[in-house]
């Protein structure tokens, strides 16, 4: 290179209108995208230059980039996975537990059914909560009509209608419901039609 002219380079065009500068360029010399900085003397026809390449400064920062990159994906896997086990976890305590209850509710129904006496549960609402088989074959009920969600006044109709209430449907319903209000016990045997003495 020595001889060339480069008075139309770059670095010499911004020190023709100062004493010094920085700049990126295209290198006149190899052609590669370099950083510059340039000072021209005062008491000498010299200018200084010093360049870089711009893949050599960056070099540093890349290299930070790429592992900031990998630590990152590295904590964003690790993440991942607590967070895959934590879900995993719940979800076998939830099965656990389901199975928990449903085993709990397969002993109770099964203790209800089995009992020699019939047992009916209803809400503030007077709707049927509970109704146990043994209540349903005293008074020759369908478990169609008798089931979680009847009213008490229906299921009373419904026995009207089966034979096993001789009295009054609405009487005996607010009789029995002012009682429970009221947290009395309601002592009443009917007699069945087909004969038999029912103390409820």
């Amino acid at each position: 290179m020595i001889g060339r002219n480069f008075r139309t380079a770059p670095v010499q065009q911004i020190l023709a209108r100062a004493d010094y500068a920085t700049t990126r360029l295209i290198s006149p010399v190899d052609g590669e995208d370099r950083l510059a900085a340039a000072r021209a003397l005062s008491e000498f026809p010299l200018s200084i230059i010093a360049t870089t390449t711009v893949a050599t400064a960056l070099a540093d920062w890349r290299a930070q980039t790429r592992s900031l990159v990998v630590a990152a994906g590295l904590v964003a896997l690790v993440i991942g996975l607590t967070l895959s086990l934590i879900v995993r976890k719940l979800s076998r305590q939830h099965q656990n537990s389901e199975r928990r209850l449903a085993l709990e509710k397969e002993r109770l129904d099964t203790a209800i059914n089995n009992m020699t006496q019939g047992l009916l549960l209803y809400d503030s609402d007077a709707r049927i909560v509970l109704c146990n088989q043994r209540y349903l074959e005293m008074y020759d009920l369908s478990p169609d009509v008798v089931k979680p969600g009847c009213h008490f006044r229906d299921l009373i109709a419904h026995r009207k209608e089966t034979g096993s209430f001789p009295g009054n449907v609405d009487e005996f319903c607010a009789t029995v419901l002012r009682n429970v209000a009221q947290k009395r016990a309601t002592n009443s045997i009917l007699e069945t039609t087909d004969g038999r003495s029912i103390r409820s």
